[in-house]
């Protein structure tokens, strides 16, 4: 296995088995389910994509539509609080935005 693509030491999310070996490379693993520099993401774990789509989405089309599309995907009798942990989560990355 090769991380051809990666350059610098900008962290990265990787599945726990690979973290080991990823970090053996000097490649930061924050210990967070969401990552963001400037206009490039990273996210682990089950709701890696949640994460990500939204994270697209509040650049793309605003923090509304991502909220609606996130509450909408989400599960009947958690969408308030599925929507607001994952937009929590996406918005504690923006001061890397800045």
């Amino acid at each position: 296995m090769q991380v051809a693509v990666v350059t610098g030491q900008r962290p990265l999310d990787f599945i726990t088995v690979t973290r080991p070996w990823v970090e053996e490379r000097g490649i930061t693993v924050p210990d967070a389910p969401f990552h963001a520099e400037g206009s490039i993401a990273t996210a682990g774990g089950c709701l890696a994509s949640v994460y990500l789509a939204a994270w697209t989405l509040l650049h793309t089309a605003g923090e509304a539509t991502a909220w609606d599309v996130i509450e909408y995907a989400a599960p009947v009798g958690e969408k308030q609080e599925v929507a607001q942990r994952v937009m929590s989560t996406v918005r504690a990355a923006e001061p890397a935005l800045r």
